[in-house]
């Protein structure tokens, strides 16, 4: 969910992923990708008792590569989400009737975006259908061709309030 913080002119959705997450994610795929390597390529010492021809003919070598292969993408995608996962800053400024839109990530620079309220077309309220656990509910801008999502809210009636608030905003 987004940390969301409201003053008289401004609503602040704000999205992070904090360090220790970003770390905890890194560990876990290498640990992912380390513990197969060793327990089923290293351990059994395939390179001492055949040659590399029979060894890649041989299907009591390929499955256990293939499992490895599947854990080092895995790697890749928890390096991904380490290095490239965005944190996020919708501002709201009802004073100067704008929407500031920010995003970062370790490996991506500091990027600004800012539209006036007459450029937002549409703000809707869309459940997310969760496969563990219950549904949220985001928010949903749409800005000339582009939508953007945010809130994470447990409610739908929630996810109203804040809508209906940044209608208001729209409608200034």
């Amino acid at each position: 969910m987004a940390q969301i913080t409201e003053s008289k002119d401004l609503i602040v959705f704000e999205e992070k992923h904090s360090v220790p997450m970003r770390i905890f994610f890194f560990f876990c795929g290498l640990l992912a990708f380390l513990l197969p390597t060793y327990e089923l390529l290293i351990k059994p010492q395939w390179f001492r008792h055949y040659h590399i021809s029979q060894l890649l003919t041989s299907p009591f070598f390929i499955f256990p590569l293939l499992i490895v292969v599947g854990c080092g993408l895995l790697f890749v995608f928890c390096v991904v989400l380490t290095f490239l996962g965005l944190n996020r800053k919708f501002l709201f400024d009802f004073h100067g009737k704008t929407l500031h839109y920010t995003f970062s990530a370790p490996l991506v620079k500091l990027r600004q975006e800012q539209y006036r309220h007459s450029e937002v077309k549409d703000i809707t309220v869309v459940r997310e259908v969760e496969l563990e656990g219950a549904d949220t509910y985001n928010i949903v801008l749409t800005i000339k061709t582009k939508r953007y999502s945010f809130g994470g809210f447990e409610s739908p009636a929630e996810a109203q309030k804040y809508k209906a608030k940044l209608d208001a905003w729209m409608a200034q």
